[in-house]
């Protein structure tokens, strides 16, 4: 009788030094390119020659996170199917590896501009999903469908004298305000269940929290509104994600890119916010920076 034995990588180690004399004749690792190489090597461990291992992951989204700044320069925090990808062989060899190009859970037109951005055009939609309750939400330009806004927001990027971490109160008023309005014009079809705010600061998300919670309305629930970084709901989707970029200031892009944050110098990150969202993606930011 065949078997088949589920489990994180951690607990696969297990299986290693037991006394089951287990024999694998395929190994499958999911979100593959989540993990730090090391990790992936502890199930990878259980292979024998004859077995058949297979690596599932996005390359082009949100990969391992490393603290260490050294560590993330020697390239820990390349993942082993994106170390893969990069070497000729897999390069050469298309038998090797696919790529699933059919996507069935996002608007056509926020697959388009994931697809164009981060795919080189070969993602496609299946096209299924009806956005008609746009219409209803007098936010939308021009009352029309298109999914994807940008709220140009001139505020200021701050610490506090005891966090590190940045946050933008316009953008955080800014979005509560966008939430009240979307609430109060599109339900049923949309409840503060259907939303997801990504931020890529602790602080931000502190902040947005706290409006949300102490928000007067108490009819349109805004403390159900999901608020968290993008790992939050990595492998998820929301019918509405509202980004919040926080970064006003090129004074402190070098402190981005020192310490990882933020979706200005991570681009995969950015690209897994935006396909966490169903139906409608908005960013909220200062558009003169990230141009």
């Amino acid at each position: 009788m065949k078997r088949l034995v589920v489990s994180t990588w951690e607990t696969s180690g297990l299986l290693l030094w037991s006394d089951l004399k287990v024999s694998f004749s395929h190994i499958i690792i999911d979100e593959a390119a989540q993990m730090l190489e090391p990790a992936a090597l502890l199930p990878l461990c259980l292979a024998s020659s004859v077995t058949n291992v297979i690596l599932s992951g996005d390359s082009e989204q949100i990969g391992p996170k490393v603290l260490s700044k050294l560590a993330r320069s020697h390239g820990l925090g390349v993942s082993v199917i994106e170390r893969l990808l990069q070497t000729e062989w897999y390069k050469q060899e298309h038998k090797l590896w696919t790529q699933l190009l059919v996507n069935y859970r996002n608007h056509p037109d926020i697959v388009a501009l994931s697809s164009r951005l981060f795919y080189e055009g070969k993602i496609q939609s299946a096209g299924l999903l009806d956005v008609s309750w746009l219409s209803r939400w007098n936010f939308m330009p021009n009352n029309n469908k298109f999914p994807v806004l940008f709220l140009d927001v001139l505020g200021n990027d701050r610490q506090d004298v005891d966090s590190p971490s940045f946050f933008n109160v316009s953008e955080a008023e800014s979005i509560t305000s966008i939430l009240v309005d979307l609430l109060r014009n599109c339900r049923p079809m949309i409840s503060a269940e259907d939303v997801q705010v990504i931020s890529g600061h602790r602080k931000q998300i502190e902040i947005i929290r706290k409006l949300l919670r102490e928000h007067p309305n108490d009819a349109l629930q805004l403390s159900r509104v999901n608020v968290g970084p993008v790992e939050s709901i990595q492998g998820r989707e929301k019918k509405v994600v509202i980004i919040s970029t926080v970064r006003a200031s090129e004074d402190w892009l070098a402190s981005d890119l020192y310490k990882d944050e933020g979706f200005v110098f991570n681009p995969k990150r950015l690209n897994s916010a935006m396909g966490r969202a169903s139906q409608l993606l908005c960013f909220v930011g200062h558009a003169k920076l990230l141009a």
